[in-house]
């Protein structure tokens, strides 16, 4: 809803195997987009903190 008001596309990636289709679709549509990635894990970027 947020990336459309915005003029863009969301998506949302609830498993890995997704996310590359998805990566590849937001490239070609050239305009603002959100990919929303569900993960099992929490992690900071940078760190080895779980």
């Amino acid at each position: 809803m947020f990336a459309k008001s915005c003029g863009g596309v969301g998506y949302r990636v609830e498993k890995c195997d997704q996310l590359e289709q998805v990566f590849t679709s937001v490239l070609s549509f050239r305009k603002p987009a959100i990919i929303d990635v569900i993960s099992s894990d929490t992690m900071v970027p940078g760190t080895k903190i779980n």
